[in-house]
C-alpha cells in the first residue's frame, strides 16, 4: 500500500510510517507516544495558555529529535510557526 500510495502521489510519508512500525524498538515506539501525547496536549493548550503550549511542544521536539522521528519534528515546526 505505501508503495503504492508512493507511485501515485510521489509522497513517501507513508513509507517512513511504516518503516517506523517496522523498524522501531519497543522502547523507540513508547518514546514517539509519549512525544505524541505532549504534542497533542500543545495543540490543546494553544488556543487557551500559548506559553505551555510553545513549552510542550519544545518538550515534544526535543523528543522527537532524540529518536530520529523527522515527521514529528517537521509536525511541531509547523504547529509553532502559527504562534
Amino acid at each position: 500500500t505505501a508503495t503504492s500510495f508512493e507511485n501515485i502521489f510521489g509522497e513517501k510519508s507513508l513509507s517512513i510510517g511504516g518503516n517506523y512500525l517496522t523498524n522501531w524498538s519497543k522502547e523507540r515506539k513508547l518514546e514517539k507516544l509519549v512525544a505524541d501525547s505532549i504534542n497533542t496536549l500543545g495543540t490543546k493548550l494553544r488556543g487557551s495558555d500559548p506559553d505551555n503550549a510553545i513549552m510542550n511542544y519544545q518538550q515534544s521536539l526535543s523528543n522527537y529529535k532524540n529518536i530520529g522521528d523527522e515527521r514529528g519534528q517537521a509536525d511541531i515546526l509547523g504547529a509553532m510557526g502559527l504562534f
